[in-house]
C-alpha cells in the first residue's frame, strides 16, 4: 500500500490507514525464517512451530481488532452523510465491503489453531494488501469526497470518537 493510495484526505482516516499498513507489516515478522527461499513451517521443530503459531495468533487478533476499530469509525463516519439515494448506496456497498473482509479474515484467523503459522498469516497479509489499497482509493476516498461535499470540508472534529475507539484497540 503506497503513501499515496493512503491519503483519502481525512486526517484522522489517513493516520489510521498509517497504523493499518505498519500492522499489515508485521505479519510475517514473527517468523524466524521468513526471509528465507521456500520457508516454510515444516522445516521447523514443533516446539517452534508451537511459538509461532501462538505469536501469529497475537499479531492477527490485534490486527482483527484494529481493523474492526477503524471499521467502526468509518461507519460513524457515514451515519453522518445525509439521506439521500447517493449516499445509502454508498454506505451499503462500503458496509458490505467490510463486512466481507472482516468474514474472510477470521475464517483464515481461525484455521491458526492448528494450519501452517506462516503460511496462513502470508495468506491474511497477502489479502489485507490487495483488499487495502483497492478499498482506500475506491470507497474510502468516495466517502471523504460525499463528506466534503455535504459538510463543507473535511470532518476532523471527531477526535474524542477516534480516541474512544483507539483506547478499545489498545486494551
Amino acid at each position: 500500500m503506497s503513501d499515496i493510495v493512503c491519503k483519502i484526505g481525512h486526517k484522522e482516516i489517513d493516520r489510521q490507514h498509517e497504523e493499518l499498513e505498519l500492522l499489515i507489516g508485521q505479519i510475517d515478522g514473527f517468523c524466524v525464517r521468513s526471509g528465507e527461499e521456500g520457508a516454510a513451517c515444516e522445516q521447523c521443530p514443533d516446539a517452534q512451530i508451537v511459538l509461532c503459531r501462538q505469536q501469529a495468533s497475537d499479531i492477527v487478533r490485534h490486527l482483527l481488532k484494529f481493523v474492526s476499530m477503524h471499521f467502526r469509525y468509518e461507519q460513524e463516519l457515514m451515519r453522518r452523510l445525509p439521506d439521500n439515494e447517493e449516499c445509502r448506496d454508498h454506505v451499503r456497498r462500503h458496509q458490505l465491503a467490510h463486512a466481507e473482509l472482516s468474514a474472510q479474515i477470521s475464517r483464515i484467523a481461525g484455521q491458526l489453531r492448528e494450519g501452517a503459522p506462516f503460511a496462513l498469516a502470508t495468506k491474511i497479509q497477502t489479502v489485507l494488501e490487495n483488499w487495502t489499497g483497492a478499498h482506500i482509493a475506491g470507497l474510502d476516498r468516495r466517502m471523504s469526497e460525499l463528506h466534503r461535499g455535504h459538510h463543507n470540508g473535511e470532518l476532523d472534529d471527531d477526535a474524542e470518537l477516534a480516541v474512544l475507539l483507539d483506547r478499545h484497540v489498545h486494551s
